[in-house]
């Protein structure tokens, strides 16, 4: 999970305190309960190895006063990143095949005067190696 998070983050790990927005990811064969666990468990990764300032789904939603939802392509995660002044936003998908997870992961850079600049990395895996020292397990 780490190697995900310094991967994707590394080109813009040096600005400090900015905003970065994250949506819920897209559940690809996978129950929307672990991808929002996981999408919760990547945003407080970055929250360790990074200085944004975590804008998670809830926070997003609240700032919008409404609920947004299925926003996993990255026109719809620029508007919303625009329309609530973050700098940075993360979209992306979670999926299973076989027992190989698939985390999709695309940062997006939202400058109104720059044009739009996106990072992304895709990482296969089993689910324990996702949580190498997390104590979690799953069968």
């Amino acid at each position: 999970m780490k190697l995900l998070i310094i991967l994707l983050f590394f080109p813009i790990i040096l600005f400090s305190r900015e905003q970065l927005g994250i949506l819920d990811f897209d559940a690809i064969n996978v129950n929307p309960i672990e991808a929002r666990a996981l999408t919760n468990a990547l945003s407080t990764e970055i929250n360790l190895v990074s200085d944004y300032k975590i804008i998670k789904q809830s926070e997003i939603n609240r700032r919008l006063k409404n609920i947004i939802s299925e926003c996993y392509d990255i026109q719809c995660a620029v508007e919303i990143g625009e329309s609530i002044g973050l700098q940075y936003i993360v979209i992306g998908s979670i999926s299973l095949l076989g027992k190989t997870y698939s985390i999709d992961a695309n940062m997006i850079f939202i400058n109104k005067d720059v044009q739009k600049k996106e990072y992304r990395i895709t990482l296969k895996s089993t689910l324990s190696l996702f949580f190498k020292n997390k104590n979690v397990e799953y069968l």
